[in-house]
């Protein structure tokens, strides 16, 4: 699964921070993929990983792109809040095609709907819900609408977050 490298060692306990791992990652790609790798399970400590590729993506989106389909087809089977949240990032920071986009549209519409996800993983999908619609303004209605559904439901920082936003 993710080859030589023992990647949970790095992800059970992250004490040194991302600094350290992602000077790593930026010396050796087979390390960000094993990182992919692991982020694309249902490990307890996958949304880790996730979270390291998350920050690695921010400035090297070009070794991640290639994982953007896998990122979006494990998507709606993900479980843990902290993990959705993570994948949604490192997708934000990906180029991705029309159909990837259209298709994490309907994901993160689909979890802005739910009253049981917590508040950040909503704000991530109304981030990538927003940027969007930059492009396509004809979608700002429909974001209009789920949050009107689901203001009450989130908490008050990251609801005048997203009323500024809107």
């Amino acid at each position: 699964m993710t080859g030589s490298y023992d990647i949970l060692t790095y992800v059970s306990e992250l004490g040194n921070g991302p600094n350290i791992m992602l000077e790593h990652l930026h010396k050796d790609q087979g390390l960000v993929d094993a990182y992919v790798e692991f982020s694309l399970t249902d490990h307890k400590y996958a949304w880790r990983a996730a979270w390291v590729i998350h920050h690695f993506s921010n400035t090297n989106p070009e070794y991640i792109n290639k994982y953007a389909d896998r990122y979006i087809q494990i998507l709606p089977n993900l479980e843990k809040d902290g993990h959705i949240r993570e994948v949604v990032s490192i997708l934000i920071n990906l180029k991705l095609s029309e159909e990837q986009m259209s298709e994490l549209f309907e994901i993160c519409y689909t979890y802005m709907q739910n009253n049981k996800r917590q508040s950040s993983v909503r704000s991530v999908c109304f981030r990538f819900m927003m940027n969007l619609a930059d492009k396509y303004p004809e979608l700002k209605e429909e974001i209009k609408i789920v949050f009107e559904n689901i203001k009450d439901y989130i908490s008050p920082g990251v609801r005048a977050g997203m009323e500024a936003r809107l």
